[in-house]
């Protein structure tokens, strides 16, 4: 190519001498041999590395050592090795279906009683109206006249416990004291943007949202004697993540970005059939124990956890969640 450049450039040089439009010719001809040769030059090449031969060049490759023909996203980095750069050891299954019906149930010893709680005490100061919501007879708002307990934590925030008046004095204050040393066992997280919690008895489920919790005690009953143990921690986890989590990531674009990179699989059944309401507090209560518990489940719990929703829990990490009292 540099050959024809130069012969090119001799004849634009021998066209001067004898006419200008000529020069004007060959003046552009050569601009266009210029052009064409740009990138394409024997001596201009680059040649791209891709030593594991997965696509992903060399510079670009943070996991350089994969196998051949297998998928990788566009680091270079199979769903293994992705998670253990983050810290997670785990064995990806291909799972097409929720592995779980709803996660609550898996196990009761993710959060136990015996492990630390920053509540500090609650007082009565009596009863007041107050608008609480009631799932019994098929759910509705009532105004009650209901007692009344602040309750206080050791690293704040501080929540109003109110408990229907069908509890006597003294009940209502056994179980404002028995939920307050379990809301205390909440990180910030999951704690902040809960301002109040709602006590009835029935045995409908709980509930989260609207800044609140919202317990039916005889739920309580059947949580604490669940098979796979007392599920009323990782149920309070759930709920919480309703309240103090999901505004904050249901229209976050990278959390969108987190559930197509999953190829929109999920944990349970009920995340999948509610995904923009459940998915996030579905996979909370595994994300807390596969982070900070990961001794307290099977090795089985975190490959299907870790299989299906890889990337959201990756987004969970990427947010610094005050979880201070897990760590």
């Amino acid at each position: 190519m540099r050959i024809i450049q130069r012969l090119v450039f001799s004849l634009v040089l021998i066209s001067s001498m004898k006419n200008f439009k000529h020069l004007l010719f060959f003046s552009i001809l050569y601009s266009i041999v210029l052009i064409t040769n740009c990138g394409n030059g024997d001596d201009d090449s680059t040649t791209v590395l891709d030593a594991d031969g997965d696509g992903v060049a060399d510079a670009d490759d943070t996991c350089p050592n994969t196998v051949e023909s297998v998928e990788v996203n566009e680091n270079g980095c199979t769903h293994s090795q992705l998670a253990n750069l983050s810290g997670y050891d785990y064995n990806h299954k291909d799972l097409l279906n929720p592995p779980y019906d709803g996660t609550i149930f898996i196990s009761g010893n993710i959060i136990t009683h015996e492990d630390t709680s920053t509540y500090d005490s609650v007082i009565y100061t009596g009863i007041a109206s107050r608008t609480m919501y009631d799932r019994r007879n098929g759910g509705a708002w009532i105004t009650i006249e209901p007692h009344i307990f602040p309750s206080f934590f050791r690293d704040g925030p501080n929540i109003e416990i109110q408990i229907n008046p069908e509890f006597t004095r003294e009940e209502a204050q056994l179980e404002a004291t028995k939920y307050a040393f379990l809301i205390g066992q909440l990180p910030i997280a999951l704690r902040k943007d809960i301002e109040t919690m709602w006590i009835h008895k029935g045995v409908e489920g709980y509930g989260g949202g609207n800044n609140n919790i919202l317990i039916h005690t005889g739920m309580t009953a059947s949580y604490e004697t669940h098979y796979t143990g007392n599920i009323t921690e990782e149920t309070l986890i759930h709920e919480a993540a309703h309240t103090s989590i999901d505004a904050y990531c249901y229209n976050d674009p990278d959390w969108e970005d987190a559930v197509q990179k999953d190829d929109s699989r999920y944990i349970s059944s009920y995340a999948k059939e509610f995904p923009n309401r459940e998915d996030i507090a579905e996979l909370f209560p595994l994300y807390v124990a596969i982070k900070y518990f990961p001794e307290r489940i099977n090795q089985e719990i975190t490959d299907n956890t870790l299989s299906t929703s890889l990337h959201r829990v990756l987004y969970f990490d990427k947010q610094e969640y005050d979880m201070a009292i897990y760590k």
